[in-house]
């Protein structure tokens, strides 16, 4: 079980840095800083993005290996963690400002606004469709 957790953090990683380097190549207006291991953004995102005028965003990123082929994103309200039987809060509950979503199945990004997201996963204007995990 800790095998495909540490496994999971690597993939996740991993995409963290393909999106810093896709947002970093394709634009000028924004400095883009990886703060993954930070602490301190923990809850708010893994990647910083900062405007010439000092205004910061966060972005959260996830490596979603299901959207190629199922369409949807996937929005965790919790999770469950099976070594220590407990819950814990998914990526609904982060205080990001935008949502990035790495498929590389599909070779794309997607990059939502955070806040709209989370208002129409609130008042459950969503389906739930089952998947793998």
């Amino acid at each position: 079980m800790l095998q495909n957790f540490d496994k999971d953090l690597q993939e996740g990683k991993e995409a963290e840095l393909i999106t810093l380097s896709l947002l970093a190549d394709r634009t000028t207006h924004y400095n883009f800083t990886w703060v993954g291991d930070l602490r301190e953004a923990r809850y708010k995102g893994d990647i910083l993005a900062t405007a010439a005028d000092g205004t910061q965003y966060y972005i959260e990123v996830k490596n979603d290996k299901d959207i190629a082929t199922t369409g949807n994103i996937l929005c965790e309200d919790e999770n469950y963690l099976k070594e220590d039987g407990r819950f814990i809060k998914g990526n609904m509950w982060n205080d990001t400002d935008y949502f990035a979503v790495l498929s590389q199945a599909d070779r794309k990004l997607y990059i939502l606004d955070y806040k709209k997201l989370q208002s129409i996963y609130r008042k459950g204007d969503f389906k739930v469709i089952p998947h793998r995990d």
